[in-house]
Parts: C-alpha cells; structure tokens; sequence
C-alpha cells in the first residue's frame, strides 16, 4: 500500500495554508484596502497582463476588465466577449462562481486574450491590492494578473 497520494496530498495542502498565511502577512503590512489603496468593489479593473502576457487593447477593441459589485456579482469584459457571474471573497482567496460569457467569434490578439480571461476565472485566486493595482495570484503564488483601476 502505497502513501504518496496522502503525502502528495498533504503537501499541497500545507502549501496553500502557507501560501494563504504569506498572503495574509503581507496583507497585514499593506491592507487590503485604504485611504491609499483602490477598493476591490465598485471599481473598473482592466487588464495590464495575464499569464505574463502583457494586454494593450488596440483602438478598434474593448479593454479587457473585471468590475465587481458589492452585491457579489462580477461583470467584465474579455477583450470579445462580456463576462458575467458571482464572486465571493473568503479572507485573501476570490473565488469565482457561475461565470458566463456572450459568444461572438474572436479573432487576433481578442482571441488570445479572451482565452486567458477564460482560463483565469476557473480557479480560486489569492488577491492584493497596493495602491492602484489588483494583483491575482495562484496558490503557488505566481501571478496570474494584474488589473489598473480606472475611474
């Protein structure tokens, strides 16, 4: 019988506490959200990189964003698409919940991002906020994307 499931298992468990746990710390240190910092709801983020790829949205395209509501609701715009569904938020982890999109064809750069923004809401992410900047992280602590606020 082997027990490298269990330890395999264990280990990814132990890492995300400790992940949340560093999360929280530098939280701590920073705030989630202050006379300094943009407040995570009623505020119009767009996409400044996702999965490392850096997003300027051409002048013939929508700007990739998220905005989410006080109400749990999440809307956003994938670079094609409109995005849509619920959020909720437990200590420094987002996770996002019946997520859904319109359906026109994507074609170029619209494409690539769109897929990323797809990708991106599936799973569980730990989030900051410093000054300006929604920060996404995954719970291997790498990010995932930033947004800018814009008013």
């Amino acid at each position: 019988m082997s027990i490298a499931p269990s330890i395999s298992a264990f280990h990814q468990f132990f890492t995300w506490i400790l992940l949340t746990v560093a999360v929280i710390s530098v939280a701590a240190c920073s705030s989630f959200s202050g006379p300094d910092n943009a407040p995570l709801r009623e505020t119009h983020w767009q996409v400044t990189e996702i999965f490392s790829y850096p997003v300027t949205a051409k002048e013939e395209q929508q700007s990739a964003y998220l905005q989410f509501s006080a109400n749990g609701k999440v809307e956003g715009h994938s670079g094609c698409n409109q995005l849509f569904g619920q959020y909720h938020l437990q200590d420094s982890i987002i996770y996002f919940t019946r997520m859904a999109s319109t359906r026109m064809a994507c074609v170029g750069q619209a494409d690539e991002i769109e897929g990323y923004m797809l990708d991106l809401l599936k799973e569980p992410k730990l989030w900051i906020i410093k000054g300006e900047t929604l920060v996404l992280f995954n719970k291997e602590q790498q990010v995932q994307a930033r947004f800018k606020s814009v008013y």
